[in-house]
């Protein structure tokens, strides 16, 4: 066991700064990285007719891919407490471009399964990336920050959907896999040169920070509220998305992949909502926005209900759907790292962890309630858990409007040194 976190006696130096060009570097990276869990997402129909198996079966490697995501996350995001993250960085992507390539050949259905369950592993790099420029950021613009690593993550996933259409649409889903390696390894070019040489945060063992960032699930009271949230939206957001390019190929719309990039490109524009609602958190209004963003959810699902038969009413609410969903994700992770410190990355994994835990429980049911109840099934199973967020935050208010609970995780919260220590 070492001495404890050491992050007070390794600030960065003034030439370890974060600039606005390390920002771009890692929003462009974080959200590159992570569009290639979500490819399959829209090409699901393409890839169940291409290797000769049902939608259901390419749905379940989909979901796999989000569980193994978590699993990477709880193992290799610690490393960046321990390691120099630019190498890790380096590697990890390197391993990404790998998998890709593999995911690209695959011959059947069960080498695709291996393949998609090694990219979740190691594409963690977005979950390296926000911490670090937290951690590079002053407290006053942690929430801003955050935001725009956000918005760069977010507009990656939404403009994956578009990319993955297009060129999925045009050239097939293996061409998509093996462009995406592509320019993975552009990516590690541009990491390499970017970002510095970074020192490690603590002396602990790697062993020890693992077994810590299950301590702080179970002991850290401020990140509950935040856990529930992102569980709830994520399970909604995955479960909408991995349903529509099935609900767009057949009647009235009988439209393939590229119909689904062109929508996801009109809600790029909610990824927008990031940045301003980390600042709005950043002023002690995060539950506000988290309340606002998950009313935002819970409405967008009686538009796409509504808009059975029209392009244009399901485009709306997918922008509402994508606004609510970065307001109240981007608020929850200022929450999150409004006071956390040096324990700001074990705690996004265990949120990270928890979002993909909803993300594999909402593809699954989505898909299964798509194939028993169709579009209006997918509609009320979306708002109902979406409400049903909203209806626990507003007992984050009192009937006068103000917080009835601290806005994070607060030092009292976090477990004492002794606590901490893992034996």
């Amino acid at each position: 066991m070492g001495n404890g976190d050491t992050t007070s006696a390794r600030r960065p130096s003034a030439r370890w700064s974060l600039s606005d060009h390390r920002i771009l570097v890692l929003a462009i990276t974080a959200g590159a990285v992570a569009a290639n869990l979500y490819y399959g997402q829209t090409l699901l129909v393409d890839m169940a007719q291409g290797l000769g198996v049902g939608e259901s079966t390419i749905g379940a490697i989909v979901a796999s891919t989000q569980l193994s995501y978590a699993v990477g996350l709880v193992l290799l995001v610690p490393l960046g407490d321990v390691a120099d993250r630019r190498r890790l960085v380096s590697i990890l992507l390197a391993a990404t471009m790998v998998v890709l390539a593999g995911v690209a050949t695959a011959p059947n259905a069960a080498v695709l399964l291996i393949a998609s369950i090694m990219l979740g592993l190691v594409n963690v790099t977005p979950q390296i990336a926000l911490p670090l420029a937290v951690h590079l950021s002053r407290p006053a613009d942690r929430g801003r920050v955050a935001g725009q690593i956000m918005t760069g993550l977010l507009t990656g996933i939404l403009l994956s959907r578009t990319v993955a259409g297009i060129i999925g649409g045009q050239f097939g889903w293996r061409t998509m896999y093996g462009c995406a390696a592509v320019w993975t390894a552009v990516l590690l070019v541009a990491c390499r040169r970017a970002l510095p040489i970074s020192p490690k945060t603590t002396d602990w063992a790697y062993r020890d920070l693992v077994a810590n960032t299950f301590l702080l699930a179970v002991r850290t009271r401020g990140l509950r509220r935040p856990m529930l949230y992102g569980f709830l939206a994520f399970a909604v957001l995955t479960g909408f998305w991995t349903t529509l390019p099935a609900r767009l190929s057949g009647a009235p719309f009988e439209r393939g992949p590229t119909a689904v990039g062109l929508i996801a490109l009109i809600g790029v524009g909610g990824a927008l909502a990031a940045p301003r609602a980390g600042r709005i958190a950043d002023m002690g209004r995060g539950r506000l926005v988290t309340l606002c963003g998950l009313l935002m959810i819970a409405s967008s699902f009686c538009v796409l209900a509504a808009g059975r038969s029209s392009l244009v009413v399901l485009a709306l609410g997918v922008v509402l759907l994508d606004v609510g969903y970065s307001a109240a994700n981007s608020a929850n992770q200022q929450r999150i790292f409004a006071s956390a410190g040096e324990t700001a990355a074990r705690l996004n994994t265990i949120y990270v962890v928890t979002l993909f835990a909803g993300g594999t429980l909402g593809t699954n049911a989505a898909l299964a309630i798509w194939q028993q109840w169709g579009w209006t099934g997918v509609c009320l199973f979306g708002g109902l858990l979406a409400s049903a967020g909203a209806a626990a935050a507003t007992t984050d208010f009192d009937f006068r409007g103000r917080r009835v609970r601290g806005d994070g995780p607060t030092p009292s919260e976090m477990p004492t040194p002794r606590e901490q220590s893992v034996n």
